[in-house]
């Protein structure tokens, strides 16, 4: 029967905590990286566009879209 020693487990497990910090590490920035992904995303959905147009006698006419937000906000009973 093999004998491990005291220093040799020491060193497995310092090699284990490693790769479970390196995990840990690995899947926070995956999350934080959904996270700032899908917050711009949301900012997209929340803000409409300014629209300009050439007019017939010269000059722009411009226009805004409001987004489906900003309509329920709008236009919301409060």
């Amino acid at each position: 029967m093999n004998k491990i020693s005291s220093q040799t487990l020491n060193n497995m497990n310092k090699g284990e905590n490693m790769k479970k910090m390196l995990k840990t590490f690995a899947l926070l920035s995956v999350v934080i990286g959904n996270l700032a992904i899908f917050q711009s995303s949301a900012q997209a959905i929340t803000s409409g566009y300014w629209q300009s147009t050439p007019s017939f006698n010269g000059g722009y006419t411009h226009r805004y879209h409001y987004s489906p937000y900003e309509l329920l906000q709008k236009h919301s009973l409060r």
